[in-house]
């Protein structure tokens, strides 16, 4: 903020509309004229109240900041409610920022920068809970008026947000046409190359490749790192080498992932991302554990390093991958009781969610059940998995998850369940069976313990991310 005080209503004004980019003609708008917005910021016409008023909402800023250089003490108390409520949402209090934030909405005559601002933070709050569709309708107008140049907020936070919460509610389209729009916007205000437009084109790359878009979301992560390395930023590096992880084992090239997840991770590590940090530590785990051989001891590590960060600022989905991740390292180590109990604490987390988490957390909910013997809770399981799997939108990532699930029907003997399974894969993404299930002639544990069959797709980061 300026420091406005001592300056003349006009040259107020000028600043603030420089800083919203706007001309003295948009800014006049149909009800004044160019030539008088110049007067006024020349000091040589002083404005009415009934001009300031229109200013202020073209402005999108509170009337007394532009008539006297400060903000009104109505203002300045909801401007200290909104830094409570950051406050207690940093803290994990999600639930009481929820309440005192849609209180703050209701009041009258809010000004537009700070409904904005509300608004924004609002959408988070949802983003946390797992409310993803009350978040995507508070975030696509916010997008667009950004988009319209009408909101002060930054494109690209605003666009990696609304990415983030329709990539975790599975409309991975609609991430991409959304985020391509931001992206334009952004090169249009000359931000190409900075940190935060790395973190949206991170996002809209992991877009891409969950809409189905396996080689040119190969071939734009390339090209992304290269831009990354060159403009030398922690943030835009760590969440582009992230996602370029996430194409890399998806392409089955599973060493190549780890490396660049691990470069990622040392970057996040320096900058000290407070959401992204433990999210990408349990990418990381995840990749440990499709690496062939396995590395479960280091995962485990890593996902103890990210639980406390994940348990007091994570989403729902964010605390169900985790999970996940655990589970995995738990049948990897031969704890099945261990894995059940979590595999149904990432049950509870997800669903509800219409998203590939949850088929998995259900999957491997299965495969830990069946690991101890229960077969038909194991079935009933997987069956869960197909019902969820059909509710999601056409993609590559489904066809996997088919996949995933008719590898499970073959290990059991169930031919008729497993080839329905594949050509629902087939259809979709035009995708192979996956390696048959080996037995190693050590007993049905082992098999399914070393078996997770890539189940657990990474989410892409915050900042890059999917879904801080």
């Amino acid at each position: 903020m300026h420091d406005l005080h001592g300056a003349h209503v006009g040259e107020r004004i000028r600043r603030f509309r420089l800083d919203a980019g706007l001309s003295q003609t948009q800014l006049a708008g149909e009800e004044l004229s160019a030539s008088y917005v110049s007067l006024i910021e020349s000091g040589r016409r002083v404005p009415s109240p009934d001009v300031i008023r229109v200013l202020a909402r073209r402005l999108r800023c509170e009337e007394s900041l532009i008539s006297e250089g400060q903000p009104s003490e109505r203002q300045r108390r909801i401007e200290l409610e909104l830094d409570y409520v950051k406050l207690v949402r940093r803290h994990g209090e999600a639930h009481t920022a929820l309440e005192r934030l849609v209180r703050l909405r209701t009041e009258e005559n809010l000004a537009p920068e700070t409904l904005d601002e509300i608004e924004y933070e609002l959408a988070g709050i949802h983003e946390t809970l797992g409310n993803l569709d009350a978040a995507v309708d508070l975030l696509i107008p916010l997008l667009e008026r950004c988009l319209d140049g009408a909101n002060a907020r930054p494109v690209v936070r605003v666009g990696v947000k609304l990415c983030r919460c329709l990539l975790d509610g599975g409309d991975a389209r609609a991430a991409v046409r959304f985020g391509e729009q931001a992206l334009a916007t952004a090169e249009a205000q000359a931000l190409a190359g900075s940190d935060e437009y790395l973190r949206l084109a991170a996002t809209v790359l992991y877009a891409q490749f969950q809409d189905g878009e396996l080689l040119a979301s190969a071939t734009r992560a390339r090209e992304l790192v290269a831009l990354a390395e060159r403009c030398g930023t922690r943030g835009g590096q760590s969440a582009v080498l992230w996602n370029a992880a996430v194409i890399a084992e998806a392409r089955g090239h599973v060493d190549e992932a780890v490396r660049l997840s691990r470069r990622a991770l040392a970057l996040l590590s320096e900058e000290g991302g407070i959401r992204d940090l433990p999210r990408l530590q349990y990418t990381v785990a995840g990749l440990l554990l499709s690496a062939d051989p396995a590395n479960a001891t280091e995962a485990v590590t890593l996902l103890d390093t990210a639980s406390a960060a994940l348990h007091d600022l994570g989403s729902a989905v964010d605390l169900g991958c985790w999970e996940l991740e655990r589970t995995r390292a738990e049948l990897f180590l031969g704890h099945p009781a261990e894995a059940e109990e979590l595999a149904r604490r990432a049950v509870r987390h997800l669903d509800g969610h219409t998203i590939p988490e949850c088929v998995r957390a259900h999957l491997l909910l299965g495969d830990c059940l069946a690991v101890q013997g229960h077969s038909d809770q194991a079935v009933a399981e997987y069956a869960r998995a197909a019902d969820i799997t059909s509710a999601l939108p056409p993609s590559r990532h489904v066809a996997a998850l088919w996949r995933d699930l008719g590898d499970r029907h073959t290990h059991r003997g169930a031919t008729t369940a497993a080839l329905d399974a594949y050509r629902q894969a087939l259809d979709l993404g035009g995708l192979r069976s996956g390696t048959p299930l080996p037995d190693h002639g050590r007993g049905h544990s082992i098999t399914l313990a070393q078996a997770q069959f890539r189940a657990v797709a990474v989410p892409a980061p915050e900042g890059a991310t999917v879904r801080g």
